[in-house]
């Protein structure tokens, strides 16, 4: 400390001042301390009793401190959180305009469309999914690696890591089948089994060293597949398929949809039954079983553009919801949050799963269509962006849930048409019969 505060206190504000403008620059700022304790000792401060060694000293001790300690704060976005989610949206339009317009796809039309610059629209298409240079690469692979990699980007498809089951990843890659609830796969000779693991091992090397973002590694009968960053230890790998496995956290393989137009692959009447399933059962595993409510939050204008602020939340009311009180400890942690909007859509969510979880012992058709459509007002909405989509979801209303009591076997009937559907044992509606649903 000074001997003299009040030098101290006006040389250190200046410095601040100047780190602020300029950055840090160790020789302008030692410069600019000595010429303003000059200034201060023959202006404000003449009788202070600060002698020019001291001066010096004091401007030296100043301009070091603030080199080393003081860190200028980070200027205000000039856009906010969801302003940037909007143009992360919007990036795909542009390149489709600038298809239209120029005749090619390119990232310096779409950007010269959009007003951002190359860079900027490049990073927004890849995470939009838009990745040309990544699909070369995949189509360049042999068929089981590249089957491997579509398999990996629908189960892992942000950056993160997960623990998988080795069996279930080889089934998904070998058999294109995965295990469902109640129905347990054929059990497979132990030779098939282990020449699978050995070429799975091989897969994954492949897949690792190929530039696409994934490192994986084989820890007993668990795969720990990190997407983006690598980890910083070796050592940490083992414990997270230790930690992962003793909490029931360890991911379902998800396989590819490989016909969009199926009726039960429909994006939003995956989410519609998603979202009652939900009301039904609000214990998530993941922060990515919340997405088919996160998806009708934001179509019913409730919900966020950018969900990454929000979805560490959920994740840790999951980790600590105790004994199955998920929205209880999301409930407890949402007045933690500091962005508002982003605290406001916590609430959100628990208002909308309890009230659907309190429905849950009323009659189907009240519980599907009344409790979900008073809590989430999406239907106009979904009429006029998605209408065919629109129309099957009016049809899973009306024809399954309005036929039973009981929403659990609601629900089960939606998974069994769903398999029909995939094994070609159920023909879906046909348009003349969606035609009554359109208007409705």
């Amino acid at each position: 400390m000074s001997q003299n505060p009040e030098a101290f206190d006006y040389l250190r504000k200046e410095a601040y001042g100047y780190v602020r403008k300029c950055g840090k620059d160790r020789a302008g700022l030692s410069a600019f301390c000595r010429d303003r304790i000059e200034e201060w000792r023959s202006g404000e401060g003449v009788g202070s009793g600060l002698d020019p060694d001291a001066a010096r000293r004091l401007a030296n001790s100043v301009a070091e401190w603030t080199m080393r300690r003081y860190n200028p704060p980070r200027p205000k976005p000039e856009r906010s959180r969801e302003q940037r989610a909007a143009c992360l949206l919007a990036a795909p339009a542009a390149l489709e305009f600038a298809e239209e317009i120029h005749g090619k796809a390119t990232v310096r039309a779409a950007a010269r469309i959009a007003g951002q610059s190359k860079s900027t629209l490049g990073r927004q298409l890849n995470r939009s999914g838009i990745m040309p240079k990544r699909d070369r690469v995949i189509e360049a692979m042999p068929k089981k690696q590249r089957d491997l990699v579509r398999i990996l980007d629908e189960t892992q498809h942000c950056e993160g890591e997960c623990v998988l089951r080795l069996d279930d990843l080889c089934r998904a890659l070998w058999d294109g089948v995965t295990p469902r609830p109640g129905v347990p796969l054929p059990a497979l000779p132990r030779s098939t089994r282990s020449t699978r693991r050995k070429r799975m091992r091989g897969y994954l090397d492949a897949v690792s060293g190929a530039g696409l973002g994934y490192r994986a590694w084989i820890i007993g009968d668990h795969v720990a597949i990190r997407r983006g960053r690598r980890f910083r230890r070796m050592k940490d790998i083992p414990l997270l398929v230790e930690d992962m496995v003793s909490c029931g956290q360890v991911r379902e393989v998800k396989l590819p949809v490989r016909s969009a137009g199926r009726f039960w692959e429909d994006p939003w009447v995956r989410a519609y039954v998603g979202t009652l399933n939900l009301g039904c059962h609000p214990h998530p595993m993941h922060w990515e079983d919340m997405m088919p409510v996160l998806d009708f939050m934001r179509l019913a204008g409730r919900g966020l553009l950018d969900l990454s602020p929000l979805l560490p939340w959920i994740q840790r009311a999951i980790n600590y919801w105790g004994e199955h009180d998920f929205l209880g400890a999301l409930d407890r942690l949402a007045p933690k949050i500091e962005d508002r909007e982003v605290r406001r859509c916590a609430w959100g969510i628990v208002g909308v799963l309890s009230a659907l979880y309190q429905a849950s012992g009323r009659c189907a058709r009240d519980f599907a269509v009344i409790e979900l459509e008073c809590a989430l007002s999406f239907h106009e909405t979904l009429r006029r962006e998605f209408p065919e989509s629109h129309a099957r979801v009016r049809w899973t209303q009306e024809a399954v849930f309005s036929e039973t009591d009981d929403v659990i076997e609601a629900l089960a009937r939606c998974a069994r048409l769903r398999a029909m559907e995939a094994a070609g044992e159920w023909v879906p509606p046909t348009q003349e019969d969606l035609l009554n649903y359109r208007a409705g």
